[in-house]
């Protein structure tokens, strides 16, 4: 009987711990960033909550991440259309949500500035591969009935769509599965862990899922590319599959009435070959599907050769400067298209 007392005991103050360790996380995460930003979602694997808001500290010092009602870093834009405003939804990673910048300062911004009587909406999302885009595009980006959808890559996306646990930021997501015998691709659906169910429930929880993503990294990273070495077996088979995921893309705008562009924005590294740089090019050239490549542009600003910012932060995201450029550049693209 003493035992079980003892145990009961035992068990009350650790609850009463866990409770006040609640408490305090929270108090600490909304005093210290506003609150949490992420939420999982069963199609891609992750997207932000709406109304939210968060303090982040980039490069250039401490800047506010805020998202409107559909969980967009933008304006409030509503499905229906305005009458007389051309529609444009742009979508991609990290760098189009705006790390480092200010919301005005990002590229949709710039673009919208740029263009008349048009509407431009950021479906910009932290670490969206293309496999990831495509689901965000069906699921919610086509409900706003666009004109036309600019997909912004980067140098990572021709190895990210084919991961099941994003391998920077060591979250679920969904991927892309080669099928056998040239039978084509399928995106797979993200499988969540139970910790992974729990941390969305509690602050507790979530900084120990937290904890252990990061501490874990290298095992994580290494179960990563042991599963990418299986899942991509040799380079043309991968090229195939991305290939495929741009033709898939392209028509899933065409279906929705939507003309689609993929643009290649690089990193720092502007010359380093790049597998989905090359096909987006390839398939320009042919005339499969437009496309845009900012490298050169952006490569010259980070020369050193002109008196102007540098394009780019150390960890490879846009600065001020180089979203300046990928709007003014995706504006004469547009605008020669136009003529």
């Amino acid at each position: 009987m003493q035992l079980v007392v003892k145990l009961l005991l035992v068990a009350a103050k650790l609850a009463v711990i866990l409770l006040a360790a609640e408490g305090a996380l929270q108090v600490y995460t909304w005093w210290t960033t506003g609150g949490r930003l992420m939420t999982l979602n069963d199609q891609m694997g992750w997207r932000m909550r709406a109304n939210a808001k968060q303090l982040v500290r980039g490069e250039l010092g401490p800047y506010i991440v805020r998202t409107n009602d559909r969980g967009l870093r933008d304006s409030n834009h509503p499905y229906q259309r305005v009458e007389g405003l051309q529609r444009i939804v742009v979508i991609g990673s990290s760098s189009l949500l705006g790390v480092g910048v200010r919301m005005e300062e990002i590229c949709t911004e710039v673009l919208e500035r740029r263009l008349d009587q048009t509407e431009v909406i950021n479906l910009g999302m932290l670490g969206y591969g293309p496999d990831q885009a495509y689901n965000y595009l069906k699921t919610e980006g086509l409900r706003y009935r666009p004109d036309r959808v600019i997909q912004l890559f980067d140098q990572y996306d021709a190895i990210e769509a084919f991961f099941s646990v994003h391998p920077a930021a060591f979250r679920t997501k969904c991927h892309v599965r080669i099928l056998p015998e040239a039978a084509g691709i399928e995106l797979v659906p993200p499988e969540f862990h139970w910790w992974e169910l729990a941390a969305q429930r509690s602050y507790v929880a979530g900084w120990l899922e937290r904890v252990l993503a990061i501490t874990g990294g290298i095992v994580q990273q290494a179960l990563a590319i042991a599963e990418l070495s299986e899942l991509m077996p040799p380079e043309g088979e991968r090229e195939r599959a991305l290939r495929l995921l741009l033709e898939m893309t392209d028509e899933l705008c065409a279906t929705a009435g939507a003309r689609y562009t993929a643009v290649y924005v690089p990193g720092a590294d502007v010359e380093k070959p790049n597998q989905l740089r090359n096909i987006i090019n390839e398939l320009g050239r042919a005339g499969d599907l437009d496309t845009l490549d900012v490298s050169e542009l952006l490569g010259e600003a980070n020369s050193g050769k002109v008196n102007e910012p540098k394009p780019f932060f150390d960890d490879d995201h846009l600065t001020p400067q180089g979203h300046y450029l990928v709007g003014k550049a995706l504006q004469e693209f547009l605008d020669a298209q136009d003529e």
